[in-house]
């Protein structure tokens, strides 16, 4: 099961374990992938994306395929929901 976490746009993801990230750039959404222990995901940008949900449904698609647990999604508090969401 991937966790989706959400973001503040001055918040960065913890250094310490894997992740896949998702920003609001201008007006669409790119996945811009990382993780810290493997060289197994991408690091070119995969998008842009339209919507929150379609980036945030190829990011989990990623992190299922390459076994990362957590997506983060960063952007202005009005593009975020309040809670933060297991999917």
């Amino acid at each position: 099961m991937t966790t989706v976490r959400f973001l503040r746009e001055d918040e960065s993801p913890p250094t310490q374990s894997n992740w896949v990230l998702i920003e609001l750039t201008g007006p669409v959404w790119v996945v811009n992938s990382a993780t810290y222990t493997d060289d197994v995901v991408p690091s070119d940008p995969i998008g842009p994306f339209h919507t929150r949900g379609d980036a945030v449904k190829a990011a989990t698609d990623l992190a299922q395929e390459v076994g990362i647990d957590v997506v983060y999604v960063r952007g202005p508090l009005s593009e975020l929901p309040s809670m933060n969401a297991t999917g």
